[in-house]
């Protein structure tokens, strides 16, 4: 992958994806001088070539997207019912507050993982038998 985003020749190639700003922040900043730099091939592949995305839809946005839902784009209508007072349309229109809803009134899962993958994860708030932990949800 990294080989194929970073080659001028290859291409032309779109990886799309989203990445919390906590984690931008740690796999973009430079390390000191002379110390580890775990992220410097991420660093490569980010420098450039990210969208940042405003959290909310600004005024003027928001009335762009009430004037598409008044001609007829019925599920921007119904996301701007729940969005028009803190203007995080993109959120609900990408399901986020069904996720958020199910993940706190769901029942906790148990996820069936690779050794290697659960080795990664643990730290994040998985048990020894793979069960998400409150530090995870």
């Amino acid at each position: 992958m990294h080989h194929l985003l970073t080659s001028p020749h290859r291409g032309p190639a779109l990886v799309l994806g989203t990445l919390w700003p906590d984690y931008f922040k740690q796999y973009t900043v430079l390390p000191p001088a002379g110390g580890p730099d775990p992220h410097s091939r991420v660093r490569e592949l980010l420098a450039g070539r990210t969208v940042t995305v405003p959290d909310a839809f600004d005024t003027r946005a928001l009335a762009t997207a009430t004037a598409l839902a008044e001609d007829g784009d019925r599920l921007l209508a119904d996301a701007l019912t729940r969005a028009r007072t803190d203007g995080r349309l993109t959120q609900d229109l990408a399901g986020g507050p069904a996720l958020l809803e199910r993940l706190h009134t769901d029942r906790p899962r148990t996820l069936n993982l690779p050794r290697g993958t659960f080795r990664m994860l643990w730290p994040y708030g998985l048990d020894p038998a793979g069960t998400p932990t409150p530090r995870w949800q």
